[in-house]
């Protein structure tokens, strides 16, 4: 069974209020404090359920943060399993060979006010990691 990840990303959009309480209870992971500066608190959960790691990345100075899901293997979906036409244009695109094993390609999207990505393997195609943003 692969992950629900438009699901995930409903859950990720429709938290009122963006913190490491909300995602542990959205997600049923536990996040603890990895690095912290004046400026932001980094957050990661390592493996749990169906995900490889939940990162949370949560502003000290503003209401920004930035939420990564990255799955399983036996979870992670394709991209041609993806519908991604549901979040609007594709409004940017990354490639990067040096992540390994075989460098990624990244599709991203304006999704109800927030910036939402998909990290995809370059050469299997499957999904990486979701990224949601919130400037």
């Amino acid at each position: 069974m692969k992950a629900d990840v438009h699901g995930d990303i409903e859950t990720i959009v429709g938290l009122q209020n963006v913190s490491d309480l909300e995602v542990t209870r959205a997600f049923g992971v536990r996040l603890t404090v990895v690095h912290a500066n004046s400026h932001c608190r980094f957050f990661e959960s390592g493996p749990a359920g169906i995900f490889e790691d939940v990162g949370l990345d949560l502003s000290l100075v503003g209401p920004s943060w930035l939420l990564s899901l990255k799955y399983i293997d036996a979870f992670r979906p394709l991209e041609n399993e993806i519908d991604m036409s549901r979040y609007g244009p594709v409004v940017d695109v990354g490639i990067n060979p040096d992540i390994p094993p075989e460098g990624t390609v990244t599709r991203s999207f304006d999704y109800k006010g927030c910036r939402l990505s998909f990290q995809f393997a370059a050469r299997t195609k499957g999904l990486r990691a979701v990224i949601v943003r919130k400037d």
